[in-house]
């Protein structure tokens, strides 16, 4: 069983008001695995981004989605669409594609009906022909904690396991997965930890002038000589809190370096589990 038969995909793509071109440019990094393929299907083609994409690169493109909405924007991009349930369009139809494309339907399925979904293509595909379906990255935790539950008709998350899983379990021969490395947005910029440590300045010492008790301003030899080693002892007291000093400064630069190093180690945290927005898997019909 394909999405709902009504508007509501499509009203919710009005909704959060996606960016087409920004769709064709991800959609575009899967032309790559049907580069040498002459008629491909997308089922759950959406507003067509992807079709028009296959089309503008010579391909045969033909769309399936049972959403209306979709299919009346997929028809003014001047694109062939046929408005029907994807499992139930591959049962049905006598097209025998090359290669068969699906982005962000699985995710709207059941296991059961995904496996259908695998099963269904395998039969259409022509021998060696190729089956590609991309959905959301659960891995990510944008994608998981919010962006995918806010879609209305998604059912459960998928990840790259299960998608090879159901492949093999539909007879086909998994080529490749993956992350797409297109829509990878990053994590937010205000978890990111800032690198605000500036470096140290050189630690000096000042040169005093020596000292002599003919500079000291009195006409009494034990007054300067007794002032002078006053200042004398000052003075040694003063190199002596320099030198602790210089040692600590060595211990807070080593403290410095570790938190540099605590801070990139976090933002490489974040930024995997803050990965692609996609994940895919390329399958084939074996001969």
């Amino acid at each position: 069983m394909n999405r709902p038969a009504n508007s509501l995909e499509s009203d919710y793509y009005q909704h959060q008001n996606f960016d087409p071109a920004h769709n064709l440019e991800v959609r575009s990094y899967y032309l790559q695995f049907i580069a040498d393929t002459r008629f491909i299907i997308e089922l759950g083609c959406g507003r067509g981004e992807f079709l028009e994409a296959a089309q503008s690169s010579g391909k045969r493109a033909l769309g399936v989605d049972n959403d209306p909405g979709m299919i009346a924007e997929t028809r003014q991009r001047d694109l062939v669409a046929v408005e029907q349930d994807a499992i139930e369009f591959l049962k049905t139809t006598a097209e025998e594609p090359d290669a068969i494309f699906a982005a962000h339907l699985i995710e709207h399925l059941t296991v059961e009906d995904s496996l259908q979904l695998f099963i269904a293509a395998r039969e259409r595909l022509k021998p060696e022909g190729v089956l590609i379906v991309v959905t959301p990255n659960p891995q990510c935790l944008s994608i998981i904690l919010s962006d995918f539950w806010n879609d209305p008709t998604h059912v459960r998350p998928y990840t790259i396991p299960l998608l090879e899983f159901l492949a093999r379990q539909a007879g086909l021969e998994v080529l490749t997965s993956g992350f797409n490395p297109v829509d990878e947005p990053g994590p937010p910029p205000e978890l990111l930890v800032p690198d605000t440590m500036a470096p140290w300045s050189e630690l000096e010492m000042p040169e005093l002038p020596p000292w002599s008790a003919e500079q000291l301003d009195t006409d009494d030899p034990d007054t300067r000589r007794s002032l002078y080693a006053l200042l004398q002892r000052v003075y040694d007291v003063n190199h002596t809190l320099f030198e602790q000093i210089k040692v600590l400064d060595e211990r807070m630069d080593q403290i410095r370096h570790q938190t540099q190093v605590a801070s990139r180690t976090i933002n490489k945290v974040l930024k995997y589990h803050y990965g692609p927005n996609e994940i895919y898997l390329v399958a084939r019909r074996p001969v």
